[in-house]
C-alpha cells in the first residue's frame, strides 16, 4: 500500500524552495499594499466596498445593511464577520481596506504553502520540484491578474484557503492511493471498511494504471476524525461562499465513480456541510424573508434548454478532463492529482458552467475553483516534464540542453505572457481608472451634497463606502428581499416612491450618450426620473470590459443626476 506522506528529509526538499519563493512574493505585495497609495483601488472591486460597507454598518449597530434603509443578505457571512475586526478596531475608512488586503494576501500565501504540501504528498518521486515548476509559481505570484483572484477584498481568499486545506486534508490525512497488480480482481476489505474491485480488462488499460501497470485505487484512511474535519473544511467553504453547496453533488459523483469508502465514511464527510448548509437557508428565511442571498436571486436567468446544454457541456469538458488525466500514466503527478482530487475537477466544471450559462454578468471572483484546478492541473505537468528530464536517457549533453530548453520555453511563454500584460495593466491608471474616479466623485459629494440626501446608484460600492450619503442599490445585489421581488415583477419604481430619492449616480460607457442613462433610470424609478437633470459628470479613460461590452478603450464618465422633487435645485460648485 502507498501511503502519501513523504519522509521529512525529501519533504524539505519540496518544500523549502515553495515556501522561500511565497515567503519573498509575500514580503513583495505587503510592501505594495502598504505603500502604494492607489492600490486599494487597484486590487478591488465596485463589489468589494458593500462588504466594507454593510460590515462598517453593522459595528455601528444598524444591523445587516448597506444603504442603512433596509436589511439584506447580499453577502457571505464568514469574510463579513472578518471585514468587521479592522472597524471594531477603529481604523479609517481607507485604512481598513489596507488592512483586509494585508490579511488577504497573507491567507493566500499560507494557502500555496498548503497546497504544495498537498501536491508533495502525490509526487512519486521523492525529490525536490524542479526549477520549471518553481518558475511557473514565481511567474504566477508576482502576477497582479492571479493575484486579483484571491487578493480583491472579496470572499475570494477564504475559498483558496478552505479549499486549500480540504486539499491537503484529502491527499494527506483522509485518503490514500493503493496500488493492485494488473491482470487480477481483488475483492476486499480494507482496515478502513472499504470494499475494492478492481477490475483488468484484456487488452485495455485500465484508467488507474500506474507506470508499474498495477492499478491505482483510491480508499478512505482507517481515521474518522479527519473525515469529519473534512467535512467542517467544507462547511466553512460554504460560509465562504455558498456557491460551494454545488460541491457537494460533485463530491457524491465522484464518491460514486471511484468507489472511495463506504456510505458510513461518506456521512461523516457531508453530515456537517449539509446541516450547516439547511441551518443557513433557515436562519436566512427567519431573519431577511428569503432562504437565499439576494444578490444570487437578481442575478438568476431564465434556464432555457440551450443554457442547460451549455452548462452540461462545461461539466462534461471537465468531468473528461479528469477522466483523461487518470490515464497519463507517464505524468505520474497529474495522474496521482486526479485519482486523488477527482471532485475539484467536477466542483471548477459545475461553477465554470452555473456562473458562464446561468447567472448574469460573470465576475473574476465567481471562479476560484476554476483557477485552483487550472493551476494545479498546469503545475502537476510542469513537475511531471521536469521528472520525465531527469529520468530520461540522452545520448549526450547537447540533447539533454536542447529538450530542456523546449519544454522549458513551452511552459515560460505564457507565465511570461501573464506577467507582462497584467503588470502592463496595472502600471495602466486606465485599467482602474473606474474605480478611481468614482473614489474622487465621493469625496466631492461630502463637500457639495447635503449628506441626509438620498442617493440611487447601480454600481454603489464606492460611492457608498466614501460618501456620508445613504446610498441605495439599484441592482439590488445588497438590497432587500423586497427589493428582489420588485425586481422580477417589475414594480421597482412603485417599492422606490417610499424613498426621496434626490440624486441618481454612477458610472457610464459613454460621456456623451447620456439617454441611454436615463432611460436605465426611468425603468427603475419610473415616471419621476423624466425629468431628471445632469449636475455633475467626471470622464474618465478606461481599458478593458465594460460590464457586458467587450474588452476595448472606453471613454465613459462618472455622471450625477438630480431628481427635483420639490421642484427646486440644488446649487452646486
Amino acid at each position: 500500500m502507498q501511503h502519501n506522506s513523504t519522509p521529512t528529509s525529501s519533504g524539505d526538499h519540496f518544500h523549502l524552495p515553495i515556501i522561500t519563493i511565497t515567503l519573498g512574493t509575500l514580503a513583495f505585495w505587503v510592501v505594495a499594499i502598504i505603500n502604494w497609495q492607489d492600490y486599494p483601488l487597484i486590487a478591488t472591486f465596485d463589489d468589494s466596498f458593500y462588504y466594507f460597507t454593510i460590515a462598517r454598518n453593522w459595528v455601528k449597530g444598524l444591523g445587516f445593511t448597506f444603504d442603512g434603509l433596509s436589511q439584506t443578505n447580499g453577502f457571505h457571512p464568514l469574510w463579513l464577520i472578518l471585514c468587521a475586526i479592522p472597524y471594531l478596531l477603529s481604523f479609517s475608512d481607507m485604512e481598513a481596506v489596507r488592512v483586509l488586503l494585508l490579511f488577504q494576501v497573507a491567507l493566500a500565501a499560507l494557502s500555496i504553502i498548503i497546497v504544495g504540501k498537498a501536491l508533495a504528498a502525490l509526487r512519486p518521486e521523492r525529490r525536490g520540484p524542479g526549477v520549471i515548476p518553481l518558475l511557473t509559481l514565481l511567474g504566477i505570484t508576482m502576477s497582479p491578474m492571479t493575484m486579483r483572484f484571491a487578493v480583491n477584498g472579496l470572499e475570494s481568499t477564504l475559498v483558496l484557503f478552505f479549499l486549500s486545506i480540504a486539499l491537503w486534508i484529502h491527499s494527506v490525512k483522509s485518503f490514500e492511493l493503493q496500488s493492485i497488480p494488473k491482470a487480477t480482481e481483488v475483492a476486499g476489505r480494507s482496515p478502513g471498511g472499504t470494499t475494492n474491485t478492481a477490475r483488468r480488462i484484456s487488452g485495455e488499460r485500465s484508467a488507474f494504471d500506474d507506470e508499474t501497470g498495477n492499478v491505482i485505487c483510491g480508499q478512505y484512511t482507517q481515521s474518522p476524525s479527519w473525515r469529519f474535519a473534512l467535512g467542517a473544511c467544507f462547511a466553512l467553504l460554504f460560509l465562504s461562499r455558498t456557491d460551494a453547496g454545488l460541491l457537494i453533488p460533485c463530491y457524491l459523483i465522484w464518491w460514486w465513480t471511484t468507489k472511495a469508502g463506504t456510505v458510513r465514511q461518506l456521512l461523516e464527510i457531508l453530515i456537517l456541510p449539509v446541516l450547516v448548509i439547511a441551518l443557513f437557508l433557515v436562519t436566512n428565511w427567519l431573519l431577511f424573508d428569503t432562504p437565499v442571498q439576494v444578490s444570487g436571486v437578481v442575478k438568476q436567468i431564465p434556464r432555457t434548454p440551450r443554457r442547460i446544454v451549455l452548462f452540461a457541456g462545461c461539466f462534461g469538458a471537465f468531468a473528461f478532463g479528469w477522466y483523461r488525466a487518470t490515464q497519463q500514466v507517464r505524468f505520474a503527478t497529474l495522474q496521482r492529482m486526479a485519482n486523488t482530487f477527482g471532485w475539484l475537477y467536477l466542483f471548477a466544471g459545475t461553477i465554470f458552467g452555473y456562473y458562464l450559462f446561468l447567472q448574469s454578468f460573470p465576475r473574476l471572483w465567481h471562479f476560484v475553483p476554476v483557477f485552483t484546478c487550472l493551476v494545479l492541473t498546469y503545475f502537476a505537468l510542469t513537475m511531471d516534464f521536469a521528472n520525465l528530464l531527469l529520468n530520461q536517457q540522452f545520448q549526450n549533453a547537447n540533447q539533454r540542453r536542447r529538450q530542456t530548453l523546449l519544454i522549458s520555453t513551452i511552459f515560460a511563454v505564457p507565465v511570461l505572457w501573464l506577467i507582462t500584460t497584467s503588470w502592463t495593466s496595472v502600471l495602466n491608471s486606465n485599467s482602474y481608472s473606474i474605480r478611481k474616479v468614482n473614489y474622487e466623485a465621493a469625496l466631492w459629494i461630502n463637500k457639495q451634497i447635503d449628506p441626509n440626501d438620498i442617493i440611487a446608484s447601480w454600481d454603489a460600492g464606492i460611492v457608498g463606502y466614501f460618501s456620508k450619503n445613504r446610498v441605495i442599490n439599484l441592482d439590488g445585489v445588497v438590497n432587500s428581499a423586497q427589493y428582489a421581488r420588485a425586481i422580477r415583477t417589475g414594480s421597482t419604481a412603485e417599492l422606490l416612491e417610499h424613498y426621496p430619492i434626490r440624486w441618481i449616480f454612477n458610472h457610464h460607457y459613454s460621456e456623451i450618450d447620456t439617454a441611454s442613462f436615463i432611460k436605465q433610470a426611468e425603468g427603475v424609478l419610473g415616471p419621476r426620473a423624466n425629468h431628471i437633470i445632469l449636475r455633475k459628470s467626471w470622464p474618465f479613460t478606461f481599458h478593458g470590459a465594460f460590464n457586458n461590452k467587450p474588452i476595448r478603450t472606453w471613454h465613459g464618465a462618472v455622471l450625477l443626476f438630480q431628481l427635483p422633487n420639490d421642484g427646486t435645485e440644488t446649487s452646486l460648485q
